[in-house]
């Protein structure tokens, strides 16, 4: 009698993971479907966005590596081409890479004197920016 109530919650306690990793996967497979749309939207309006960046002004407080990103992945969105799941992974994180160091230019150009407020500048700590 113990074997089969032993057998008996261990089939619950499976059928409630399973049930669980059911939930995971679906979800998952949800978000990787909106970052993957993020990344399509991303490649088509690539070319807009390095143009603000150019337009900007904020070259000179860039580094050079944010100048070779945009020009890697320019030509894969200009390419005749589909962009490939890995291209678009990698336009997505180095977007994400590039936002600090643009951001942090858009300060030191447009707005230095926010730097030096203490509060401003534990915000863009935390975020990473300074």
């Amino acid at each position: 009698m113990k074997k089969l109530g032993l057998v008996m919650v261990t089939c619950f306690m499976l059928m409630g993971c399973a049930t669980t990793v059911q939930d995971l996967t679906k979800d998952y497979s949800e978000s990787m479907a909106d970052v993957k749309n993020f990344a399509k939207v991303s490649a088509e309006d690539w070319n807009f966005g390095v143009g603000l960046i150019k337009g900007s002004g904020i070259e000179p407080e860039l580094p050079r590596w944010v100048f070779d990103e945009l020009g890697k992945v320019g030509k894969w969105v200009n390419g005749e081409k589909e962009l490939t799941d890995e291209q678009l992974g990698y336009l997505v994180t180095v977007r994400f890479r590039m936002a600090s160091p643009i951001i942090r230019a858009i300060f030191e150009q447009y707005a230095p004197a926010l730097l030096g407020i203490r509060q401003v500048a534990e915000v863009l700590a935390v975020l990473g920016i300074l």
